[in-house]
């Protein structure tokens, strides 16, 4: 194993701030630093649940650590905006417009993205002078962080979510591009495997990949309900007897048509009280409230949008968590709901499925196969006699993506990088 391969391993368990903190600030002591190291973040938005992951690593001693983003919230987000953060920002000057793609494959929709061009980047970057730059996609921010990179003899990472089956259809010249681009970054950090074989399809060595893991705030959602607290929300929510949770945008891209569907059928030969929850909002919803209307399944509720304050109860409402989406870089919510300690149901075509070991932390299912799906469905109901088990299982594992053990295998990564930087100052 080499050197950096050694520096962005796993952990074996969530290290503490403290412990990671005096390793730099020995790291930055024996070096002789002149001035704190500076390491920009170049990033889209900042988004609600990762205020807590950057904070962590503005707090990291020896850094002068800045958040650059394009957009205050994007046009599918209904998260509330927070006007003050615990670390320093600034929106660059952007441009920008909306692409739409045609996913195909086994049943074609359309998707739509807001893209950034942060025209003024390349300026803001020269005032702050970052010694390390991370971006967080392969496009043009990444090209102006490498530009400057260059022009200063700087270090530049790239986090990138995609897989290769999210990244199926995109464009010849996107495809270009990024093989363009992929001779630009020093390193590149993923959330896991699925992440690594699509960065390894570029043509980077596998030596400049590192897992350090899609970050979750485990804290907040392992928070636990008192028995009467959880008894009176399930009341308030309606739910009767074991409960699914869904979470996620109403959208073709989700699936939750492809869940509705297998409900159906489970629901209505189990035998057994059920109840499915929908939190969330999005252009299927009437729709969907209709299929359910129509198929006379009293059986589910729509929830709306939740704001991130309520999730975590919402979680701990629930009896196992499903995700049949066609397509996911990730899937925040998987980590959120395994670290309320809910087992799920998670398909195949999202990167967190690498975290699903079937009938201990869950079940890997593909929503084209309907069949499939109802099969996952009944065993995860045959399972509630395991629930403490299951729940044990998937909190042990979402463990190793808290906050301060993402943030250690990140700083590892950067406190590497810096021993090559030309001598800060020059």
């Amino acid at each position: 194993m080499s050197e950096m391969e050694t520096l962005a391993a796993p952990l074996p368990n969530a290290q503490s701030r403290d412990t990671a903190a005096r390793a730099c600030a020995r790291s930055a002591t024996c070096r002789g630093s002149e001035r704190k190291l500076r390491v920009a973040l170049l990033v889209n938005q900042v988004a609600p649940y990762y205020v807590q992951f950057y904070q962590e690593l503005s707090e990291t001693p020896g850094w002068d650590f800045k958040v650059f983003t394009c957009i205050d919230r994007e046009m599918d987000r209904l998260w509330e905006v927070q006007q003050q953060l615990p670390f320093a920002t600034h929106r660059s000057f952007s441009l920008s417009y909306v692409r739409r793609i045609r996913h195909r494959g086994y049943q074609q929709f359309d998707d739509a993205r807001q893209i950034h061009l942060p025209l003024g980047l390349i300026w803001d970057l020269i005032r702050f002078r970052p010694d390390v730059l991370l971006s967080s996609e392969l496009g043009v921010r990444t090209i102006i962080g490498a530009l400057y990179a260059r022009l200063f003899r700087r270090k530049i990472m790239v986090y990138f979510e995609g897989t290769r089956h999210t990244e199926r259809d995109i464009s010849r010249p996107q495809r270009w591009l990024r093989r363009l681009i992929r001779r630009a970054a020093h390193a590149y950090l993923v959330n896991g495997r699925q992440g690594r074989e699509y960065i390894e399809d570029l043509g980077v060595p596998s030596k400049s990949i590192f897992e350090t893991g899609q970050v979750v705030d485990t804290q907040t959602f392992a928070r636990r309900l008192s028995a009467d607290e959880r008894a009176a929300l399930r009341d308030e929510l309606g739910i009767r007897g074991h409960c699914y949770l869904f979470c996620g945008s109403l959208s073709p891209r989700k699936g939750s048509d492809k869940l509705l569907d297998a409900w159906s059928e489970f629901s209505r030969h189990t035998g057994a009280r059920v109840t499915l929850i929908l939190a969330g909002e999005g252009s299927e919803r009437a729709a969907l409230e209709q299929r359910v209307a129509d198929a006379g399944l009293a059986n589910v509720r729509f929830l709306g949008h939740v704001q991130r304050d309520r999730l975590p109860a919402i979680y701990q409402a629930a009896d196992v968590f499903v995700l049949p989406t066609l397509e996911d870089c990730w899937a925040l919510v998987v980590n959120e709901a395994m670290a309320s300690g809910l087992p799920v149901i998670n398909s195949k075509y999202a990167g967190s499925s690498d975290l699903i070991v079937d009938g201990e932390t869950g079940w890997v299912v593909d929503p084209f196969d309907r069949n499939d799906l109802v099969a996952k469905l009944r065993l995860a109901l045959e399972a509630r006699d395991r629930r403490r088990a299951m729940s044990e299982a998937v909190r042990e594992t979402i463990a190793h993506f808290s906050v301060p053990a993402v943030a250690e295998r990140l700083r590892r990564v950067i406190d590497h990088l810096r021993d090559t930087l030309a001598p800060i100052g020059s």
